[in-house]
């Protein structure tokens, strides 16, 4: 039977070395600001969330590898970093303007050198990509929401306890999209995913939702 749902996204690496270092700490930039699911900058009206406001000229995206640029080169076209935004190279870039140019937003990124003991180099060949859209289309008789009933009335949903997709219908959706109300989570179309795995892209992995539901505590 075809796989008709949409995939989750999910990064991979060979060792955690591999994985880039964003000090957020160190940066003008807040961590969280490419979770949001909409277009950059954006006014969501919360003060508290007042860092989506910053100008993307300002933005600080420099990211230390333990690796040199040799390395993750040859490695990945999505390197693995932590943080909640995929960071991509050209080819990858590439893929995303043709398919799904409003679903994305892309920042120039840079990796240097993760310590004094390295070589000393700049790589600007990676992108940050802010992924614009929200998805909930779901079967809501085996999806199920979960509460934090310690916040406010009105803001207790705290994401999902397992989550089942319906079947894609005909009506327009994203090709790249993050789950309402689990904003960490990317969801993908299955027409990007084949595009992925004939080209080859390495560092990514795409993950199918079962019918009962996937379920993470």
């Amino acid at each position: 039977m075809t796989y008709n749902k949409p995939y989750y996204w999910t990064k991979t690496y060979i060792g955690y070395k591999d994985i880039l270092d964003w000090r957020w700490k160190e940066r003008k930039t807040e961590r969280l600001v490419f979770l949001e699911g909409h277009v950059l900058p954006y006014n969501s009206g919360n003060p508290h969330l007042s860092y989506t406001l910053q100008d993307p000229k300002d933005y600080d995206l420099i990211f230390h590898s333990e690796s040199p640029p040799e390395i993750f080169l040859k490695r990945y076209d999505v390197l693995p970093n932590n943080t909640p935004a995929p960071l991509v190279n050209a080819k990858v870039k590439a893929i995303l303007e043709e398919l799904c140019f409003d679903d994305v937003q892309f920042f120039p990124a840079m990796v240097k050198q993760a310590n004094a003991k390295m070589e000393l180099f700049e790589n600007h060949d990676y992108w940050v990509v802010n992924i614009c859209k929200q998805y909930d289309d779901l079967n809501w008789e085996k999806s199920e929401l979960q509460y934090d009933y310690n916040m406010p009335e009105g803001h207790q949903v705290d994401g999902y306890k397992c989550i089942c997709f319906n079947e894609l219908r005909g009506q327009s959706i994203p090709y790249l999209a993050r789950l309402k109300n689990n904003l960490g989570y990317i969801v993908i179309h299955p027409d990007l995913v084949k595009r992925f795995k004939k080209e080859k892209i390495k560092g990514v992995k795409f993950i199918k939702n079962n019918d009962e539901g996937d379920y993470w505590r």
